[in-house]
């Protein structure tokens, strides 16, 4: 097999994955508070403890995060979308395919799925440097806890619990809210 051959089995693998998780769906844009509370407000949960939790989640975020868009964020820092240079330095980023006008807390998401100490280190004392600001750890943490709640009460609602965003969400869960998890084991 030659290069070009390789090339086009790997592109059309990459493809066919892309369909099955449904990476390229379009979607109509629409404010978050929008999409977020139709999600969390329109569609039935569980269990009533767990709207009750998401519902709180959602006041949280429209309380402290629902806020005018003020930067371009990326929307999408995954590892797998970041370059680095010598000494592990941030070089570049890739994948622009998720970019909109944002906040701060909501650029951050991905790495609150990492970890907290990632997110309270590295990035406090990477944005400060940088902008002069403290970047608002708890907005990035709602706004990373509420999208996901979001995202898992449409799947449910549409009964794709078996999608592959749904079960992490779940994994981040059993971090963040363990509470929803231990209620909702008979759907995952």
């Amino acid at each position: 097999m030659n290069a070009k051959q390789f090339a086009n089995i790997q592109t059309a693998k990459e493809l066919m994955m892309r369909r099955k998780l449904e990476l390229d769906e379009p979607e109509t844009s629409r404010p978050w508070s929008a999409s977020f509370k139709e999600n969390i407000f329109d569609y039935t949960h569980p269990d009533k403890k767990q709207g009750k939790i998401a519902k709180k989640c959602y006041a949280d975020w429209f309380a402290s995060c629902n806020k005018k868009p003020t930067v371009v964020a990326h929307n999408d820092q995954l590892q797998d979308n970041m370059m680095f240079g010598s000494q592990n330095s941030l070089s570049g980023a890739t994948d622009f395919g998720d970019v909109t006008i944002g906040v701060p807390g909501q650029e951050f998401q991905q790495l609150y799925r990492v970890g907290e100490e990632p997110l309270e280190v590295a990035v406090q004392e990477e944005c400060e440097m940088l902008s002069g600001e403290c970047l608002d750890l708890k907005a990035t943490k709602t706004w990373t806890i509420t999208r996901e709640l979001s995202d898992c009460s449409k799947r449910i609602a549409i009964n794709k619990t078996d999608h592959p965003k749904f079960r992490n969400a779940y994994k981040y869960f059993n971090i963040w809210l363990s509470e929803v998890v231990e209620e909702n084991k008979k759907v995952i």
